[in-house]
């Protein structure tokens, strides 16, 4: 119940980014209201720091009190292909509900 509360607010937060940053769906786009919904980038970016800017932030806390792996990406890997990420893209499992229209790589 806890994990598909925290679903429904990560979805929240990921449609309330998307219209900060100005990419506004197919729907509000054909309505004529894209044009209200300009890009907010200091409400994006205080949003951002307040998710993931310090050890305090949401995110972090969420993953820690979640038990979640944090894994640790060697930076001198050379990057896969655009194409072959390409193709490691699939569907969101979960609640149809919640993971509806996500995609994870």
């Amino acid at each position: 119940e806890i994990l598909h509360s925290m679903g429904w607010l990560l979805k929240g937060l990921s449609c309330e980014l998307r219209l900060l940053v100005g990419f506004a769906n197919d729907a509000v786009r054909d309505s004529g209201l894209a044009g209200f919904l300009q890009p907010h980038p200091n409400l994006c970016s205080a949003l951002m720091s307040n998710l993931y800017g310090n050890p305090d932030g949401v995110m972090y806390r969420l993953v820690n009190k979640l038990s979640l792996e944090l894994i640790q990406i060697d930076p001198s890997l050379t990057p896969p292909a655009v194409d072959m990420m390409k193709k490691a893209v699939c569907d969101l499992p979960g609640p149809p509900d919640i993971v509806q229209g996500y995609m994870i790589l």
